[in-house]
């Protein structure tokens, strides 16, 4: 007759397990374990930053091009001693605008052309999924930076240096624009430089860059290549601060989106401003006007600080910050 077997020391044995698995846990058992989770493989380097001495390349290319046939559309033959003013007088509004335009779709390519070789998906490759923010900080941080960047306005004409560079050059085409030429610049620029910019730049230089290497650093570099590709140096300096400032935001949301509202927004406004306005040559008014746009970009940005949502997990290592 087969008998049961005795399980009371097989018992006694579990209970001693459990009993130690509760001095590790403060008493509560564990829960089953779980497979850790999979890491994104961190991106491959080598193509980011080829992609930025070939961006480079493709934008001056296509504006040498551009401005090769508006000199030879002209009928002159200048020399190296006329070349300069040749070219002056070739960057004829329509010029202008369209150099703006083709430098944005060139970017515009690069980003798409880029993201879509991601298994990711295009929005998720470029971060333009929603940013989860108030409407409130979005206005704020839209607020503040055209502020920041009516400061920057404000401290050349102070220096008397705001009708230099390519910030002067169109500011002379824009001072007599028709309302037809106004609304297209209003469009390139606005729309199209700022989406192009911020889609290559932040959306996939600056994620590429920040998965790797962290998200200062990523911010930093990103920053200081936006400021080169502008080559003016009025406008770079104030491009490697919008750099900064559309780094973090993008960073701290996730999200592209807020960086492409305020990119989009201050240029349409720089446009319309330039185009539009009357110019304040009293150095009072602009002193006046400098105050007023640094201490309302202070104000927003405090403001801001404290309705973002605790900082956001994009997925991407946060050295640093």
């Amino acid at each position: 007759m087969e008998t049961e077997p005795d399980l009371s020391a097989v018992s006694s044995f579990m209970g001693v397990l459990d009993d130690d698995a509760r001095d590790r846990t403060n008493g509560a058992l564990p829960l089953s374990s779980a497979p850790p989770p999979v890491r994104e493989p961190a991106p491959r380097l080598w193509t980011v930053l080829l992609s930025v001495p070939l961006v480079f390349a493709a934008v001056g290319i296509v504006n040498l091009i551009l401005i090769g046939v508006a000199v030879v559309a002209t009928g002159e033959k200048p020399d190296m001693t006329t070349i300069q003013a040749s070219v002056e007088r070739a960057l004829t509004p329509p010029i202008v605008i369209l150099s703006y335009a083709l430098t944005s779709l060139t970017m515009l390519i690069f980003s798409v052309a880029a993201a879509a070789l991601s298994q990711a998906g295009l929005p998720a490759r470029l971060r333009l999924r929603a940013a989860g923010i108030p409407a409130s900080a979005l206005a704020l941080f839209i607020v503040g930076f055209v502020a920041l960047s009516g400061s920057s306005g404000a401290l050349f004409s102070l220096l008397g240096v705001s009708d230099q560079g390519s910030l002067g050059q169109l500011q002379r085409i824009l001072a007599n624009a028709s309302p037809a030429m106004l609304a297209v610049s209003t469009l390139v620029i606005g729309l199209g430089a700022g989406l192009a910019e911020e889609l290559y730049f932040r959306g996939y230089l600056q994620t590429r860059l920040s998965k790797r290497w962290g998200r200062w650093p990523a911010i930093l570099l990103t920053a200081v290549l936006f400021a080169l590709i502008h080559f003016d140096r009025l406008q770079s300096p104030f491009a490697f601060v919008a750099g900064l400032a559309f780094g973090w935001m993008t960073e701290r949301t996730g999200s592209l989106r807020p960086a492409i509202a305020a990119h989009v927004t201050n240029n349409a406004v720089s446009v319309l401003a330039t185009g539009l306005l009357p110019s304040f040559p009293a150095r009072s008014v602009q002193a006046a006007l400098l105050g007023l746009c640094l201490t309302t970009a202070a104000v927003c940005y405090a403001a801001l600080r404290r309705r973002l949502p605790p900082d956001h997990d994009s997925g991407v290592k946060n050295k640093g910050g």
